[in-house]
């Protein structure tokens, strides 16, 4: 599309929603919103590994929603609303994460952490619970440093080194596997 094509398509957007606001009680228009905005559509996209409940999602999208402009449907969703969106989703966290028990505020903070979110989407995928992706997430972080230790313990010869290392790769393998399944 030309530029002038898609300003055009973001007014007609932007007329519509404001038509539908208009028209629609505010409970029916926050309905319509979550399910259809480019702000709702956003924030699924960012808890994709989370898996919220509906009170959980709606409630993070009135945080968002209430700190920033809810974008309308926009499927030309332009980088900067993005990366708007994406700026004031990490300021909110910690007043979502207050609203969560402690066990949903470390599934939340395991789901959109970049370190972790992929871990988080692969055990939603093969539909196990987050718990899974935690207990993955430390065996990883266990394994790491004792790798460290083993590489730093000069006292080793190079194949104990070697053996040592294959062994703790063999049982971090074993976790994992455990809790994955075949």
């Amino acid at each position: 599309l030309l530029p002038e094509e898609t300003e055009r398509l973001a007014y007609l957007q932007e007329q519509k929603w404001k038509d539908l606001q208009a028209l629609l009680t505010t409970s029916e228009f926050e309905d319509y919103a979550v399910r259809s905005s480019g702000t709702a559509n956003f924030l699924r996209s960012q808890l994709s590994g989370f898996n919220p409940s509906e009170a959980e999602f709606r409630s993070l999208y009135r945080l968002l929603a209430s700190s920033t402009t809810v974008f309308p449907t926009d499927p030309f969703g332009t980088t900067s609303n993005f990366a708007q969106l994406y700026g004031q989703l990490n300021q909110l966290q910690s007043q979502f994460m207050a609203q969560l028990s402690p066990e949903r505020a470390a599934d939340y903070k395991l789901a959109t952490d970049p370190q972790t979110s992929s871990l988080a989407r692969l055990v939603t995928q093969l539909e196990l619970p987050l718990s899974a992706a935690r207990t993955i997430a430390t065996t990883q972080t266990t394994t790491q440093q004792r790798a460290a230790e083993i590489r730093r313990d000069s006292s080793l010869t190079p194949e104990a080194r070697t053996a040592q290392l294959a062994s703790l790769a063999a049982d971090a393998r074993g976790r994992i596997s455990s809790i994955l399944g075949g």
